[in-house]
């Protein structure tokens, strides 16, 4: 104990509340809840909270990074066609474009391309896929995150997983 201004002042900690084994479970299924928020849902929540303020501002009132920044939480809920409308240089709008058809594509449709043929070490023949992972997108069509795939030699993009 202290003492304030003559007054006696309790500096202990709060004292914690026994809980009952039905509070106790109740506390436990809020916190199971909670517990585990991936990377990608942290960033997912980030862009619903950037989407709900920008859209009480309109377009032409924004200042160019607030735009950028509105077109790019669209593009990571996966809202490709609408973050295209948004964004305001032509490559983004180009690029957000092709990712949207991209999305909406046949999983299976691959462009006509051929695999790359090369050999190892030991002078066997090897079969290199042309296709590779640009990056991870949040994908409308499918509900989650999935592979952006594109084609190393003519481009062609497709999202699967």
């Amino acid at each position: 104990m202290i003492r304030d201004l003559g007054k006696e002042k309790d500096n202990s900690l709060p004292r914690v509340p026994k809980l009952t084994d039905e509070q106790l479970k109740i506390n436990d299924a809020e916190q199971a809840e909670r517990a585990f928020i991936p990377a990608q849902g942290t960033t997912y929540n980030r862009a619903l909270a950037v989407i709900q303020e920008s859209e009480s501002i309109s377009l032409k009132d924004m200042v160019p990074i607030q735009r950028a920044n509105y077109a790019q939480a669209l593009a990571d809920v996966g809202k490709f066609k609408e973050a295209a409308k948004t964004a305001q240089d032509r490559e983004t709008k180009a690029y957000y474009k092709a990712i949207d058809k991209a999305v909406w594509r046949n999983d299976d449709d691959r462009c006509g391309c051929d695999d790359l043929n090369t050999f190892d070490k030991d002078r066997n023949p090897v079969t290199h896929d042309r296709h590779f992972v640009v990056r991870e997108i949040w994908s409308e069509k499918h509900g989650k995150k999935m592979g952006l795939y594109k084609c190393n030699k003519c481009g062609e993009m497709n999202v699967r997983e």
